[in-house]
């Protein structure tokens, strides 16, 4: 019979093992107890291996579980790879994310915060996901107004995606 904490993976460690606290910040720079992580495989498996329970973020690591503390999103979009249709609009768009994998865009996703820092949600885990300073000028470059209604779109397959206010 199996228990609850075989199959609860918060309970699942050896309770003898150390629990480390990882952090990421605002750029996508990792951290594990203060320390900057940064060998490239290590941050890809790492953040491929995060997942949320309830409104928390945390990692599995060689069996163990470890809560991971994002300062704003748990991934940044670096760049996108844009794919134009005859007409020189997007036809496809691509994330390329800090941690090495390329997602599409998901346009309904798009939300602008106060501050006027865009996001999306990506991968299938629907992490919300930062776009860089470089990522958001490249986008910028593809977007329309509404002269009715103010609102900030951009069309992909000739549909218009309107990027939504956050509160």
């Amino acid at each position: 019979m199996v228990t609850r904490a075989q199959k609860d993976p918060l309970t699942a460690a050896d309770p003898g093992s150390r629990t480390y606290q990882y952090r990421i910040d605002s750029d996508g720079l990792w951290f594990c107890e203060a320390n900057p992580i940064t060998d490239e495989h290590l941050l890809s498996s790492l953040s491929r291996s995060m997942f949320y329970r309830g409104k928390e973020l945390f990692l599995r690591c060689e069996g163990e579980v470890h809560p991971v503390l994002p300062d704003d999103a748990p991934l940044i979009v670096r760049s996108l790879d844009i794919t134009e249709d005859a007409t020189g609009e997007p036809a496809a768009v691509a994330l390329i994310l800090n941690d090495g994998r390329c997602a599409p865009l998901l346009p309904e996703t798009l939300t602008i915060s106060p501050t006027n820092v865009l996001y999306c949600i990506s991968t299938p885990q629907k992490f919300r996901t930062r776009f860089s300073k470089q990522a958001y000028y490249h986008l910028t470059r593809y977007l329309k107004q509404d002269p009715a209604t103010g609102d900030f779109y951009f069309l992909v397959h000739g549909r218009p995606h309107i990027i939504r206010q956050e509160e």
